[in-house]
Parts: C-alpha cells; structure tokens; sequence
C-alpha cells in the first residue's frame, strides 16, 4: 500500500499503447487477462505459502525441540541439586 491506503498495482494489467501492435483494452483500459498468465501466478502464490508454512513449521520444531532440552537441563540440574 502506498501512503493514501491504496494497493500499488504493477502495469501488467494495463494495455501497451507502445507495442508494435497495440493492446486491445476493455472500455476501463484493462486487457484481457489469458487463463495461463492467471494460472501462473496462482501457482506461484501457492508455492510461496506452501515453503512458508513449511519454513514455519520447521521452525517451530526447533524451538519445541529447544524448549523440551532446557526443561530437561532444568529438572536435572534439580534432581542434582537436592540434599539426600
């Protein structure tokens, strides 16, 4: 977002009026957007939160598996320091 609160938007869905051929635009100046180009970036975006929730789950795993060895340390150094 920029600073009035509105999205940024590439040009990509914008007519090339400089084209060898120009753009065919709708009467709102936006192309039409092919099936395929939509399918990619779907895609694309799907790939991305998928490595991110792995990224996130590994990462939770090591820090689960942190925590468990400090509570580990923890109730060994107490068992250790009770008088017998």
């Amino acid at each position: 977002m920029n600073s009035t609160g509105r999205i940024n938007v590439s040009g990509t869905d914008r007519p090339d009026d400089n084209a060898n051929a120009p753009e065919e635009a709708d009467r709102l100046g936006l192309r039409e957007i092919a099936y395929a180009w939509t399918n990619a970036r779907v895609t694309t975006a799907k790939n991305v939160v998928s490595a991110s929730s792995d990224i996130f789950a590994n990462t939770l795993g090591q820090l689960r598996l942190q925590l468990e060895r400090e509570e580990e340390q923890k109730l060994a150094q107490a068992t250790l320091a009770k008088p017998s």
